[in-house]
């Protein structure tokens, strides 16, 4: 396994976005709660943007900094999670209604924060990303805007992206953009999967939630080394859901 400026690198703009990230994603969680009417996660300091309330050091850390060095993007994470207590919910909803509503707030948020981001991404480099898009190597503007930040590529590439007016410290605004837009996007991807403990699960028959609890660590783990070893599976959504922000902003920009 070999560290360099590159490797290290990629650990910082993967680990910080994702912290930071994944701190939003459990602040909705608890700001959630709180507004049907549950404080248990505001009175235990969880309702707050600080990460130290919310870091997992291994869903937060290890398991990012384990793809990256893989050699993946580092898309999938977690913290820990927000305590709820959904009997002190008000009448206005159902116990079930409100885990729901809970459960989607986080990976909500992370869709938000990806079309802020997008929106970004669009104002300052629509131009380059549209005609990278329509090359047949590339098919879209989510790709176009992850390899815009790849180093190689800038390389490889220079005079082509000088011809379109983006240079290489363009570049390094584009890999942070890209990675925090691809991260919250892959978030939210992923926390909407239907397996326990993840949010998508709160969406399932509560018969089905209760079976699949019993495993629920087995079935975590197992899915987890899957999306590691097999990471385009995750890919194919997250593409989908990258391209209908970014689309979005197209008419616009």
């Amino acid at each position: 396994m070999h560290f360099d400026t590159s490797t290290i690198r990629d650990l910082v703009v993967v680990l910080v976005p994702m912290i930071l990230s994944l701190s939003i994603h459990e602040f909705s969680h608890a700001w959630s709660a709180h507004l049907l009417g549950d404080d248990t996660a505001k009175s235990q300091g969880r309702m707050t943007m600080n990460p130290l309330a919310h870091i997992d050091v291994f869903g937060t850390l290890l398991i990012p900094a384990f793809s990256v060095i893989a050699g993946g993007i580092g898309l999938i994470g977690w913290a820990k999670p927000v305590p709820v207590s959904p009997h002190r919910f008000g009448r206005s909803v159902t116990m079930r209604t409100g885990m729901m509503l809970t459960a989607l707030a986080g990976p909500a948020s992370n869709v938000v924060l990806a079309l802020l981001v997008a929106g970004v991404a669009m104002f300052l480099f629509s131009g380059v990303l549209g005609n990278l898009a329509a090359h047949p190597g590339i098919g879209n503007r989510t790709t176009a805007l992850m390899i815009l930040g790849d180093r190689k590529f800038l390389e490889d590439n220079a005079l082509l992206l000088a011809g379109m007016g983006f240079g290489r410290t363009q570049g390094v605004v584009a890999l942070l953009l890209g990675r925090i837009f691809l991260m919250n996007v892959g978030l939210a991807v992923f926390n909407m999967l239907p397996v326990p403990p993840l949010d998508g699960s709160r969406l399932l028959p509560l018969d089905m939630q209760e079976k699949l609890a019993r495993y629920s660590m087995i079935v975590f783990i197992g899915f987890i080394v899957v999306i590691n070893l097999a990471g385009g599976v995750l890919w194919v959504p997250v593409s989908i859901v990258g391209n209908g922000l970014l689309g979005l902003w197209s008419f616009v920009f």
